[in-house]
């Protein structure tokens, strides 16, 4: 059986995505595209643990698959591409090899129109042939982000069939990781283009998706997408604020910026009137992230909101140094 590999890098996204870098709104673009695929990378990465020699066994499946390990496209390409001709249809490892194939053809640098068709056909064959639910709901995932995706000067965006390979996923492994990932990808194909209406239709296909599973993977991310949807794009700071308060309770993705995360929490808080919420927010910038930026202007802003509300009686968190407890 083929293991799960992760299919996108957030570099290569950017990379492919210049738009979206420069994009005024790019904290969309953090919480759900680089959040999600910074996890599924992982995977990627452990993939083919006992493969990591840099001497070539002379086995182009093995040397193929440690290439890819590795991140090594060009030298994935050249070995699955002699590994497959050595195959046919038949072989229990053809699915394995022509997926790996496939993955490697499409990250190859520069990107060209023919590197992404021959990743296309291999996805298509590879959804095809098999027999196994999570292999072609990935090939379906990758066609999906192909369509979606400029690879190279002159690729269209094409969000319908991208929308429309994502549903495949979706309908056939909600709930799991690809299931999530799907219902992440579709949604971001209505904020593609950028219309309230489609922004609209984007929140109601992840918390649709969340609201029939709740314990879903990245569901955190799923809720921090729709936050930044709703901030960011339609200025609903009370919706943003909920769906924060969602992710918070699961725990951020992204857990090197829970201090920004619940920073911006704190402030939405306090433009909605909710001041005990805000404290608690502040109180625990200052009192659980000794190295944050926002730990000073944290506990300064408790200062203020304990001479205005003095009936709250502010407790203000001292400063300890970074080793302190």
């Amino acid at each position: 059986m083929l293991p799960a590999i992760s299919t996108y890098t957030p570099d290569r996204f950017l990379e492919s995505n210049p738009d979206k870098v420069c994009d005024s709104k790019g904290h969309l673009i953090r919480s759900i595209l680089r959040v999600v695929l910074v996890n599924l990378s992982l995977p990627f990465l452990l993939l083919f643990a006992g493969c990591a020699d840099s001497k070539l066994s002379q086995n182009p499946v093995e040397d193929g698959m440690q290439a890819l390990s590795i991140f090594d496209f060009e030298e994935a390409y050249k070995q699955l591409s002699i590994a497959i001709e050595e195959m046919d249809s038949s072989d229990s490892r053809w699915s394995e090899v022509a997926y790996a194939l496939g993955i490697a053809a499409w990250h190859r640098s520069p990107s060209r129109s023919e590197y992404i068709q021959e990743a296309v056909g291999l996805f298509e064959e590879v959804a095809a042939s098999t027999e196994e639910e999570q292999l072609r709901s990935r090939c379906y995932l990758n066609l999906g982000r192909i369509a979606e995706v400029r690879d190279f000067s002159g690729d269209p965006k094409k969000l319908e069939e991208a929308s429309s390979y994502y549903e495949r996923a979706l309908e056939a492994v909600p709930g799991t990781g690809i299931g999530s990932q799907a219902a992440f990808r579709l949604a971001q194909t209505r904020v593609d283009q950028m219309n309230d209406p489609s922004f609209e239709e984007a929140i109601e296909i992840v918390t649709g998706y969340l609201t029939d599973y709740p314990e879903a993977p990245f569901a955190n991310v799923g809720w921090h997408f729709v936050a930044d949807i709703e901030k960011y794009y339609l200025n609903d700071d009370e919706s943003a604020l909920e769906a924060l308060r969602k992710a918070y309770a699961l725990g951020f993705a992204l857990e090197s910026k829970a201090d920004v995360y619940i920073w911006q929490m704190a402030e939405l808080a306090l433009e909605l009137g909710e001041t005990e919420e805000a404290v608690g927010y502040l109180s625990e910038v200052v009192r659980d992230y000794p190295r944050s930026v926002f730990r000073w202007v944290s506990r300064e802003k408790l200062k203020e909101l304990a001479q205005e509300y003095p009936n709250l009686n502010i407790e203000i968190p001292a400063l300890t140094a970074y080793g302190e407890v």
